[in-house]
């Protein structure tokens, strides 16, 4: 099980990042809706959220050997700094995937 950075859009009505899950088993599995959102501040992560963060308690099922692309909002998370940020989700009971991705200032 696998995930892979497509594209992040922060100008968007509703910001999002897009995330494709892979399923390279011969099981199915079940992720959700939350995830968590983490700034690279010296040497340490610290969580870019707002306020509280709500998610849906939905779960989706992939397929054994597929593959499913997911729009994740992020709304309610402070991404007006330049630098690394980690996108982290779980699945299953206690297992993480994480991508870490750097905002950097568009060329001009």
């Amino acid at each position: 099980v696998s995930i892979e950075f497509k594209r992040i859009n922060l100008k968007a009505e509703k910001p999002y990042i897009e995330i494709e899950w892979k399923n390279d088993t011969e099981n199915e599995f079940v992720y959700g809706e939350s995830f968590e959102l983490e700034y690279l501040h010296g040497t340490e992560y610290k969580s870019c959220v707002k306020d509280e963060v709500y998610f849906n308690a939905l779960g989706y099922i992939l397929p054994a050997n597929s593959s499913q692309t997911e729009e994740y909002y992020l709304s309610q998370f402070d991404l007006s700094k330049y630098g690394t940020y980690k996108f982290k989700v779980r699945y299953g009971e206690s297992k993480y995937l994480w991508i870490v991705f750097e905002l950097i200032e568009e060329e001009k």
